[in-house]
């Protein structure tokens, strides 16, 4: 909608010469802009909101009530921005309003005008991307990811790695076999675990990028059983255990006897002697920083293990070392509910373990041979008590391994450390200590408290 042009009234108050039918219905510029909000059925509460003029200012421009307008430089403003949102031309209503008012000296028609606020167009219902607007749609965005981000981790750690095996888990081997060689597949990088019986780890085997592993296993007359899991190289997870059993046959007995159904590499006498179970150590095994525990089950009131010395660890020229480590004295322990479990230290070298029982009436005594790698990399202590009853406490790599315990005459404990093993005693002389396989060693000098330190690579000393 556009302005007619109206002269204006005479100064003398008499009406001028109407130009046409329209003169009456819109005659001033306040006329216009109230006919133009009315078509438009705005109302001046809302035209304040959407021009941020205020309303007392939008009537007094509609009523020509010039009392009620700031200076004529802001109801110039005010009348352009208002025009402008009503859909009309400003420029002719700015020149229209002054011709209905009498011009104030200095105003010139291309005078400065200040623009006050910029109205808002014609009002829409798209979508205004407000500061706060932006940053919820960013908190929402960071949100969704971090959930995302969670859901797969969790995914990731419910996953296990299945370990499987290449051929059937029962394997029986020719009867003069002593190892057997395990292939199958897991995850990338997975690490597979291979215990016995009892859960002690017997080795360890890394898979490659395409899942495949390979581990060689020592394996016994008889029965050998085993069980196999895979760890995630990632998350840590692993898998359900795989048994696997190996048998080796014995000759000249069938039945239960050549394939006994408990544990690992275990081995029997035959018939016509009196029963010996061995269950540990496995044949041709590497025991790394360890004593060797000497157990396994009999008929007999006791059984005596007696060493021989081979050679280096891993079949060397026994030429080659400086000395001959100490030969062990043959060594009894008693039977408790038919079963035995000896700690025997040795050190470092290949050994060949004698496991014998006497006979006891018409059956004839039996024994069985074991042969072992003994490699020390850390400290193993035995402690044991000859004389006395000795209570001690003992400390491995400076935290706390057995704060008291009461040893009887002829009993054994086991400790091991990474570096340092220290121990007190009630009664240092009848406190007898192997470190590593050495000789043994009272504790102290005389009877009574008594400490001593057991630092890799140094003799034992006193502690103080």
């Amino acid at each position: 909608m556009t302005f007619r042009q109206t002269p204006p009234a005479p100064r003398d108050g008499r009406p001028g010469p109407s130009t046409g039918p329209a003169a009456g219905a819109a005659r001033t510029v306040g006329d216009q802009l109230r006919r133009a909000r009315e078509e438009r059925g705005i109302d001046l509460y809302r035209a304040e909101r959407d021009t941020k003029i205020r309303a007392r200012h939008l009537a007094a421009l509609e009523d020509g009530d010039d009392a009620n307008l700031p200076g004529a430089v802001y109801a110039r403003g005010f009348l352009r921005n208002y025009a402008l949102y009503l859909g009309l031309d400003p420029d002719e209503a700015v020149s229209r309003w002054r011709m209905e008012r009498d011009s104030t000296p200095g105003e010139e028609a291309g005078g400065p005008v200040v623009v006050p606020p910029q109205p808002i167009a014609t009002p829409t219902g798209g979508i205004t991307f407000t500061p706060s607007l932006v940053i919820g749609i960013i908190l929402a965005t960071i949100v969704v990811l971090f959930a995302g981000y969670i859901g797969l981790q969790l995914v990731r750690f419910s996953q296990v790695p299945a370990v499987r095996l290449d051929g059937a888990a029962v394997v029986e081997l020719e009867p003069d076999a002593t190892t057997v060689v395990v292939r199958g597949s897991a995850g990338p990088r997975a690490v597979i675990e291979v215990r016995g019986v009892t859960g002690e780890l017997l080795t360890t085997s890394t898979a490659a990028e395409d899942g495949r592993w390979v581990v060689e296993l020592g394996v016994g007359k008889g029965r050998n059983d085993f069980s196999l899991t895979a760890k995630d190289a990632e998350t840590g997870r692993i898998s359900d255990a795989v048994p696997l059993t190996v048998t080796v046959p014995v000759p000249g007995i069938t039945g239960p006897t050549a394939a006994p159904t408990r544990g690992p590499e275990r081995d029997r006498t035959g018939a016509g002697q009196v029963f010996l179970e061995l269950n540990a150590p496995g044949d041709r095994r590497q025991i790394d920083n360890d004593v060797v525990n000497v157990r396994g089950r009999t008929d007999a009131d006791e059984v005596t293990v007696s060493v021989s010395w081979l050679g280096p660890a891993g079949g060397g020229d026994p030429g080659l070392l400086a000395e001959v480590p100490e030969i062990p004295d043959p060594v009894t322990a008693l039977v408790v509910e038919d079963a035995f479990d000896l700690p025997l230290p040795l050190a470092e070298g290949r050994w060949e373990l004698t496991v014998s029982v006497p006979g006891t009436g018409f059956l004839a005594g039996g024994e069985l041979v074991r042969t072992v790698d003994v490699r020390l990399g850390g400290v193993v202590a035995v402690v044991e008590a000859s004389g006395a009853d000795p209570t001690i406490a003992v400390w491995s790599d400076g935290e706390v391994a057995v704060p008291s315990l009461a040893l009887q005459d002829g009993e054994r404990a086991v400790f091991r450390a990474r570096r340092t093993i220290v121990i007190r005693t009630s009664d240092g002389l009848s406190t007898l200590i192997i470190m590593n396989g050495s000789a043994a060693a009272p504790a102290g000098k005389n009877t009574g408290p008594a400490a001593v330190i057991l630092e890799r690579g140094k003799e034992p000393r006193p502690f103080e």
